[in-house]
């Protein structure tokens, strides 16, 4: 089967079933192109999303800027809160590119706004990294960050922002 047929036939609830997916295909050239090409469509985004996630944080070895472009293109695409809160985990291993800022901002407020309580502690992670990237980010990331750490209504979402306001004092010293 091919990675897309092996991904549209995941239950999307399997953990041990898309990682044996993973397993099948990483060896292969063209794994990687092939993932991001998945990432965009409905049918495979979620299987696609985890299996991206799941090869950077086991894979030091940062992508190409090239591949690393792609990736944020898709960003708009997704539809799935879970593909969405996979994308938000993995900005730490996607430098973000100066001609993505705007977009991947947008993509960040909409996920601020989301129903799901994960996506939203995520979407501080996303707006944090966004700040790494762009320093002249950092107050307004730091006041949204500071925010929802005091007035969410989710305690997963304050809890992940008190940590990345400690985060913040380390990494944005002036």
């Amino acid at each position: 089967m091919t990675l897309k047929a092996d991904i549209e036939s995941w239950d999307t609830k399997s953990k041990a079933a898309i990682t044996r997916v993973y397993a099948k295909h990483m060896d292969r050239p063209e794994f990687i192109q092939e993932l991001i090409d998945l990432i965009p469509l409905p049918t495979t985004e979620i299987g696609a999303t985890w299996i991206l996630k799941h090869h950077l944080e086991e894979d030091a070895s940062p992508l190409p800027d090239q591949l690393v472009q792609q990736i944020y293109k898709h960003f708009p695409k997704l539809t799935h809160w879970g593909s969405k809160l996979h994308i938000l985990q993995i900005m730490e291993h996607l430098p973000i590119p100066s001609k993505h800022r705007a977009s991947t901002k947008k993509f960040i407020n909409e996920c601020k706004s989301s129903d799901n309580k994960f996506v939203r502690a995520w979407s501080y992670n996303g707006q944090y990294q966004l700040a790494l990237n762009f320093p002249n980010l950092r107050d307004q990331a730091r006041s949204a960050i500071l925010h929802a750490s005091e007035h969410d209504e989710a305690a997963s979402v304050r809890a992940r922002c008190r940590q990345l306001l400690k985060l913040s004092q380390k990494h944005w010293q002036k």
